[in-house]
């Protein structure tokens, strides 16, 4: 594993120290819990149809260079075939990186009464994932007009289409490799989710309650931490404030 710091495909923050913020449901958060371990997504559920895809300059160059070559175009199809199934082989877990809390990531990822948003540093996630996953910021690029690094076998899973700039992503990425005795296109190859075992009260900094939630709510997410043996403060959102005239 090449330390994160160290590798051209997973860029770094200005400073390790940046807050980042993870978006999610109450049932979610007690899972992450009940497991000790923060949920790795497999790329391919992600709801992205464009996640681990290349830009159309990086496909044509391919297309073209296996041409040149005299290979058949069945090569080609492979190729992206091979390229698509990777997905299933990369997990993720994805942050929003500001130093406010985001009205949008609320409304997108937990637009509900009972939702809650996990803050952390981006240190504390390197910390937490240790030599287990990459950590970097997504780049955002026009897949139509752009072209991305040759080297792109881990760089497709840094990369989105820019119409998801607004997610200021911090990415952490574990690559797996298929089960013992499968090949890549084997659809027993891949593994389902991945639960990475973390220091819970070191991970997190503080808990925020959704912005429309009851007092009581609150209440209930303390009384819950506390029941786990964890010492986290739990914050309200502030974002439905009375405003000043």
């Amino acid at each position: 594993m090449v330390p994160a710091g160290q590798h051209p495909i997973f860029p770094q923050p200005g400073s390790l120290d940046a807050k980042i913020w993870r978006y999610m449901g109450f049932t979610k958060f007690i899972s992450m819990l009940e497991h000790k371990a923060l949920y790795f997504c497999r790329d391919d559920r992600l709801g992205d149809p464009f996640e681990g895809s290349v830009p159309r300059a990086n496909w044509e160059e391919r297309k073209s260079m296996l041409e040149e070559k005299g290979q058949k175009p069945f090569f080609h199809e492979l190729a992206a075939k091979v390229r698509k199934s990777e997905r299933k082989l990369r997990f993720v877990s994805c942050w929003h990186m500001n130093e406010q809390e985001s009205a949008a990531m609320w409304k997108l990822y937990a637009d509900t009464d009972d939702a809650i948003a996990i803050q952390s540093t981006y240190r504390r996630l390197l910390t937490a994932t240790g030599d287990t996953a990459h950590v970097g910021l997504v780049r955002y690029i026009d897949y139509e007009t752009d072209r991305m690094p040759k080297d792109y076998q881990l760089n497709v899973f840094m990369h989105k289409r820019k119409s998801f700039e607004h997610e200021q992503e911090v990415r952490a990425l574990i690559v797996k490799q298929p089960k013992a005795g499968t090949r890549v296109l084997d659809e027993e190859a891949y593994e389902d989710e991945i639960w990475h075992d973390v220091n819970v009260e070191q991970l997190i900094e503080t808990v925020y309650v959704a912005p429309s939630s009851p007092a009581w709510f609150k209440d209930l997410m303390e009384r819950v931490i506390s029941t786990y043996g964890l010492s986290i403060p739990v914050a309200q959102s502030l974002l439905n404030r009375d405003p000043l005239y």
